[in-house]
C-alpha cells in the first residue's frame, strides 16, 4: 500500500514538472518569436507577446522585454486589454509610479523611492523602504536605512530653508549633509544660491557641481575654493586634473584640509602607472569606507587578485560605485573560482552591468529552459550578448538567420 502511494506521488510530481516545463517552454518561445518577428520587420510581434501573456501573465520577463523593445504607442496598445493584470507595468509606462507600486511593481517602487530621496522627502522614501521590502545593494538605500534620524532632521531643515526660516546652526548641518551624501545638486543650489554673494564655500561648491566642468566659470570657482582651503574642492581638484604628482603646496593643503584626497591621488597613480611614491600615499589613505574602491584598484593591478577581491567585497557591502564594483568582482570571481559566491552576493543587483551576472549564470546553468530565460532577460541590457546566447541555443533556421544578422549589426 505504501509503495503504491509513493509511486502515485512520484507520478504526480513528474506530471507537475512536465506541465511546468511545457508551459515555461511555450512562454519563452512566444517571447522569442515576438523578438524575432520585430527584428524581421513582421507585424505579428504583438500577437506573439499576447500569447506569452496568456501563457503566464504573472511573470515579469515579458513586460520587461516589451517595455524595452516597443514604442510608447505600441505599449499602450499591448497593455490596453491587460489593465490591472500585468504587475503594474501598465501604470509604469505612464510614469504613474504610485499606482504601479500599489500593484507590486518593483521598478516603480525603486523609481518612487529615488524620486522621494532626491526631493528630500526622506520620510516617504523610508516608508517605501520598510513597507515594500525593497531589496537593493545601492548606497542610497543602505544609507537612509542606517541613518534615518539624521535624514529626517535634514528633511525638516530643508523645508525650513525653502521658507528661509532655518537657523544658522541648521544651515550648517544642512551644508555638511549635502557635501557628504548623494543629493540632487540643482535642488540644493535652489536653497543655497542666496549664500553665493557671501562667498559661502558650500554654496559655491554646489554651484560648481551644477556647471559643465570644462567651462571657464566652473574652473574659476574650483580654483577659488582651493585657494580658500575648502576640503571637498581640493579633492575635486585632484580628481578632475588627474594629479599623480602633487606640488609641495598642494600636498600641504591635502594634509591640512583634505586627507581623503590621498585616496583620489592613489587612484590617479594607479591609472597613470606612476607609483614611485606609492608607499607614502598608501600610508596617508585613511580608513574611510569610501576609500576601499581605490585600495582595491591598487591591489588589483599591483598586489594580488584575492586581496583585491576582498576589498571590492567591502565596497559592495557599502554600496559605493556599485556598477563598477560588480564589473571588477565578476572579472576576479571568474579568475579565482568564486563565481557561485559572486552570484549569491549580487542576487539583488539590477544595474547597468546586470548582463555580466546573467552571462555568468547562463554559463553555469545546465538546464536549457533556464539558459533560454536568462538569455531573453539579457536582451534588456545587452542585445548583442543575448543574440549570441540564443543563437547557441537555437535550432530553428529562421531564428538562426535573425540572430546572425543581429550580431553582424554590432560588428
Amino acid at each position: 500500500m505504501i509503495k503504491k502511494i509513493f509511486i502515485s506521488l512520484l507520478l504526480l510530481l513528474c506530471m507537475s514538472c512536465f506541465d511546468f516545463n511545457n508551459r515555461e517552454g511555450k512562454y519563452l518561445d512566444y517571447i522569442e518569436s515576438g523578438i524575432i518577428s520585430l527584428y524581421n520587420g513582421d507585424k505579428d510581434y504583438i500577437k506573439y507577446f499576447d500569447k506569452a501573456y496568456s501563457q503566464n501573465p504573472s511573470d515579469d520577463l515579458l513586460y520587461k522585454v516589451v517595455n524595452n523593445l516597443l514604442e510608447y504607442d505600441e505599449l499602450v496598445k499591448f497593455y490596453s486589454t491587460k489593465k490591472d493584470k500585468c504587475l503594474g507595468y501598465d501604470y509604469y509606462i505612464n510614469k504613474d509610479f504610485v499606482k504601479a507600486k500599489d500593484s507590486g511593481n518593483v521598478l516603480a517602487i525603486k523609481a518612487l523611492y529615488e524620486q522621494y530621496y532626491y526631493n528630500f522627502e526622506f520620510k516617504k522614501a523610508y516608508n517605501i523602504l520598510t513597507k515594500c521590502n525593497v531589496k537593493s545593494d545601492e548606497y542610497i538605500y543602505k544609507v537612509l536605512d542606517k541613518n534615518k534620524d539624521e535624514f529626517f532632521e535634514v528633511e525638516e531643515i530643508y523645508n525650513k530653508m525653502k521658507d528661509k526660516k532655518a537657523s544658522d546652526d541648521e544651515k550648517e548641518k544642512f551644508k555638511n549633509f549635502v557635501i557628504n551624501y548623494p543629493v540632487d545638486y540643482e535642488i540644493v543650489y535652489d536653497v543655497l544660491k542666496d549664500d553665493i554673494e557671501k562667498n559661502d564655500k558650500t554654496a559655491l561648491f554646489i554651484k560648481y557641481l551644477t556647471l559643465d566642468k570644462d567651462s571657464v566659470v566652473s574652473n574659476q570657482i574650483l580654483n577659488k575654493l582651493v585657494s580658500m582651503n575648502f576640503g571637498p574642492a581640493i579633492e575635486e581638484y585632484v580628481s578632475v586634473n588627474k594629479i599623480d604628482n602633487p606640488s609641495v603646496e598642494l600636498l600641504d593643503k591635502m594634509n591640512k584640509y583634505a586627507k581623503r584626497a590621498y585616496a583620489i591621488l592613489l587612484s590617479n597613480c594607479v591609472e597613470s602607472g606612476n607609483i614611485s611614491n606609492i608607499n607614502y600615499i598608501l600610508s596617508n589613505v585613511d580608513d574611510n569606507p569610501k576609500n576601499c574602491i581605490y585600495i582595491a584598484d591598487f591591489d588589483y593591478y599591483y598586489k594580488d587578485l584575492k586581496t583585491a577581491y576582498n576589498e571590492y567585497l567591502k565596497a559592495y557591502s557599502y554600496g559605493f560605485d556599485i556598477d563598477y564594483v560588480v564589473y571588477r568582482l565578476s572579472d576576479i570571481a571568474k579568475k579565482i573560482g568564486k563565481e557561485k559566491e559572486f552570484l549569491k552576493l549580487t542576487k539583488n543587483y539590477t544595474g547597468e552591468n546586470e548582463y555580466i551576472i546573467l552571462k555568468m549564470r547562463y554559463d553555469l546553468s545546465k538546464d536549457k529552459l533556464e539558459k533560454k530565460r536568462i538569455a531573453l532577460n539579457m536582451w534588456i541590457t545587452n542585445p548583442k550578448l543575448a543574440a549570441s546566447c540564443l543563437l547557441e541555443l537555437s535550432k530553428n533556421d529562421k531564428n538562426i538567420a535573425c540572430y546572425t544578422n543581429i550580431l553582424k549589426m554590432y560588428k
